[in-house]
């Protein structure tokens, strides 16, 4: 029993130690929140997404892994066809590791984050056609100036695979279709 007490005492304390050292190493919390630029394939045509945001939260347990969670949205008004306007609004919410090698006031990174992808064609501001699918990104960027609590992520660059199944074609989006994207983000990140 002694020495079972003994060993729960030395893994406390042994955690409690590498948990100090990952707060003295800097922030362990942060908060993106940014602009995002999307250009996807959709059969053989692409189409680029002006208007969009991206916002996430890393926590960083260790010294140069952080668990993320991304939410994204991207908005597009696709022209006119006979008459009606279709609107895409393309929407991604994903988790997964983040690893960043350094510290200091320049900090790479690089991610790989999967999770559920929701894609929308609506036509003139009607509900529209839906379809939930699975969601991946893989990527990197590069937040600079950091003080104790901002820094700016200059650019953040993933590719991004959106599963969509619309039960059949819709504005050339076939069923059960990939669409390969690459988002490009910057903004401010918030530390703490």
């Amino acid at each position: 029993m002694r020495k079972m007490i003994a060993v729960v005492c030395v893994v406390v304390l042994v955690s409690g130690v590498g948990l100090c050292q990952a707060v003295k190493d800097g922030p362990t919390m942060s908060v993106f929140g940014g602009y995002q630029f999307m250009s996807f394939d959709a059969q053989g045509s692409r189409i680029n997404i002006t208007s969009g945001w991206d916002a996430d939260f890393a926590w960083r347990p260790v010294k140069t892994i952080s668990a993320v969670a991304d939410v994204s949205g991207s908005y597009k008004s696709l022209g006119s066809f006979d008459g009606v306007t279709p609107d895409l609004h393309v929407h991604n919410f994903l988790a997964g590791p983040r690893f960043s090698p350094s510290r200091g006031n320049v900090i790479p990174f690089a991610e790989f984050l999967v999770g559920v992808a929701h894609t929308t064609v609506s036509a003139s501001g009607e509900s529209g056609i839906g379809s939930y699918g699975f969601g991946m990104a893989a990527g990197g960027g590069l937040d600079v100036g950091r003080t104790r609590h901002f820094a700016v992520r200059l650019v953040k660059f993933d590719y991004v695979l959106d599963k969509v199944d619309f039960g059949s074609s819709v504005l050339g989006i076939q069923q059960w279709q990939n669409l390969n994207h690459f988002r490009l983000s910057a903004g401010v990140v918030y530390n703490f």
